[in-house]
């Protein structure tokens, strides 16, 4: 099992696979593989799936988050119903077939040192043509 991780940026669902579940606690670093982008209106999963965490995202930096993606650093603000607060998205590695990136937690009121994200679907199975 795994995570997907997916930012709408630029009309495209930029996609990320995380082994590890998120976490709130800024001295974790989870890692996150950069998978294939999706069209932004093909939103639901291809397969049945549990819909982990659900929301939106800021780009809390001045530098537009296409050019942020395309350097590999990402600073964004998330207003999951798990996932809150302040995040960096690192890239590690830069390939052709498999750019890996860190998930990092910062350091603010959100912040739950120690610990790990509630457990569970929030919204339950999805099977691919549901909509929410």
């Amino acid at each position: 099992m795994h995570y997907e991780f997916r930012l709408e940026i630029g009309g495209a669902l930029v996609s990320w696979a995380i082994p590890s579940e998120p976490s709130l606690d800024p001295g974790d670093k989870r890692l996150a593989i950069r998978t294939g982008d999706l069209p932004a209106e093909r939103g639901a999963p291809t397969t049945a799936a549990l819909v982990w965490d659900s929301g939106t995202f800021d780009n809390v930096t001045d530098e537009p988050v296409e050019r942020g993606l395309t350097a590999g650093r990402l600073n964004l603000w998330l207003e999951g119903r798990r996932l809150r607060g302040a995040f960096d998205m690192i890239r590690t590695r830069e390939s052709p077939v498999q750019e890996q990136w860190l998930l990092i937690k910062r350091d603010d009121r959100d912040a739950a040192p120690g610990d790990r994200a509630a457990a569970g679907p929030v919204v339950g199975a999805r099977a691919p043509d549901d909509t929410e």
